[in-house]
């Protein structure tokens, strides 16, 4: 990449007690400018990618310069979702990528997770930070955390039936 792109790293982690995280980290050329992770309501981890992507994203632009911007996820719907079909969860985030990708230069990368690439391994980290953070009030689940809440207590009342 050159020195002038600005180049975002993000992931989305879940633990065993359902909590949800994301973290990103930013580089421009091969210095690291920023960083950031948060913890997120009733999600799953693909709503973590992505809401990690947009907080990536609202960190990087004002500092970008109007020079191309990088998005390198390791979640391959994520990308999908980014560079045209916006699936029914996390829609927000999507919308959001998709209009800031209308007025400058964002293209996305897919970046194979646990295979050490430095950023990739830097955003994993600050996802699982973020999993220990408290989280922010007023968050709404996405519609995929709703649907296994569903299907979890679907299973626990036929298992007490």
């Amino acid at each position: 990449m050159l020195d002038n792109h600005t180049i975002i790293y993000s992931d989305g982690s879940k633990a065993l007690n359902r909590a949800t995280g994301f973290g990103f980290v930013i580089y421009r050329g091969n210095k690291r400018i920023a960083q950031g992770c948060g913890r997120l309501s009733i999600i799953e981890v693909f709503d973590g990618e992505a809401e990690g992507a947009r907080a990536g994203l609202q960190r990087a632009l004002p500092t970008s310069q109007g020079q191309p911007i990088h998005i390198c996820i390791n979640n391959t719907s994520v990308i999908q979702g980014i560079r045209s079909n916006i699936p029914d969860s996390s829609q927000a985030a999507f919308l959001e990528i998709q209009a800031v990708a209308r007025i400058y230069t964002i293209q996305t990368h897919w970046s194979p997770g646990h295979q050490r690439i430095k950023g990739n391994e830097e955003a994993d980290s600050l996802a699982k930070e973020g999993i220990t953070l408290l989280v922010p009030r007023g968050l709404l689940p996405t519609l995929s955390g709703i649907k296994r809440l569903t299907q979890e207590r679907k299973q626990h009342q036929h298992r007490k039936w």
